[in-house]
């Protein structure tokens, strides 16, 4: 009874971990601290469109964005922890730990931002409006596992290293990806301009935060 109670809950869980699931209902009840990379991506200004758009509208730009970001989190072998509104949370490293998780969440980031630039170029052959996306990144210790209770269950990640994470994504103006020096020390990715000292909502301290060139001039305005 057990092995079908967690086969049919890995129906509900992102693909990764549904597999582990299905090959061992044991992880089910699984908890604990691992070593992954976290990055959050949001649209800027998409409150102020979706307050002068129609439902339907603000649904179509949406999707079709939120679509396109999932697709290169799988391609860069990030599992995608969820979607909130027009926010992407991925994991890199997560349910299956692997070595070069910080480069594969940076090189994940760079090309969400080639894609939302593609989908710009699009746009208005489709009579949709551009969209800019900013996107922060941190690596280290998290928990990750199951959470919840009765009538909802999610697998994923949390910890003072999410949280920074998703301080940088709101520090990101538009177009921009900030990784910290957790990231980017990990990664030595070549595009990441020298370090500048940051101060982010929650810290007392600076935090060292590296500008990630992703190559698009004049993709995106240096706005919020």
């Amino acid at each position: 009874m057990p092995q079908l109670v967690a086969r049919a809950l890995a129906a509900f869980l992102p693909p990764e971990v549904a597999e582990l699931v299905r090959a061992s209902p044991s992880a089910l009840s699984l908890q604990g601290e691992v070593d992954a990379t976290v990055l959050f991506s949001d649209i800027r200004g998409f409150s102020t469109f979706a307050e002068q758009a129609s439902p339907t509208r603000v649904a179509e730009v949406a999707g079709r964005h939120l679509a396109a970001m999932a697709e290169v989190v799988r391609l860069h072998g990030g599992m995608l922890d969820k979607f909130a509104g027009d926010a992407v949370m991925a994991v890199f490293g997560v349910p299956s730990a692997v070595a070069d998780h910080a480069t594969r969440a940076i090189g994940c980031a760079v090309a969400m931002q080639l894609r939302q630039a593609q989908l710009n170029r699009d746009a208005p052959t489709l009579g949709l409006p551009c969209m800019h996306i900013g996107i922060g990144i941190n690596s280290g210790t998290v928990i990750a596992g199951l959470v919840g209770g009765a009538g909802r269950l999610d697998y994923t990640v949390f910890g003072d290293n999410v949280n920074l994470a998703q301080r940088l994504e709101s520090a990101a103006k538009a177009g921009e990806i900030l990784a910290s020096a957790a990231t980017a020390g990990k990664a030595a990715w070549p595009t990441a301009a020298p370090p500048a000292s940051m101060l982010v909502k929650g810290r007392k301290q600076p935090v060292e935060v590296y500008v990630v060139d992703w190559k698009e001039p004049g993709a995106a305005p240096a706005s919020r």
